[in-house]
């Protein structure tokens, strides 16, 4: 069985949200992703290039 990336796959964006004064990111929940898997995927990509850019807290509200 082949699994075919749709494009939404293929375009994962990073979680957004606002920088703080103690370099921490607040993500804003209404640009979380819509399903679980999308979400997992975009919090291993958002925390990866958060570690990149020494980034010392996250806050995410759920």
């Amino acid at each position: 069985m082949t699994h075919i990336e749709n494009h939404e796959d293929i375009e994962m964006k990073l979680l957004t949200g606002h920088s703080d004064i103690y370099s921490g990111v607040t993500v804003d929940k209404k640009l979380l992703a819509k399903t679980s898997t999308q979400f997992e995927r975009q919090l291993e990509q958002s925390l990866e290039a958060w570690r990149q850019e020494k980034r010392r807290g996250i806050w995410l509200s759920i």
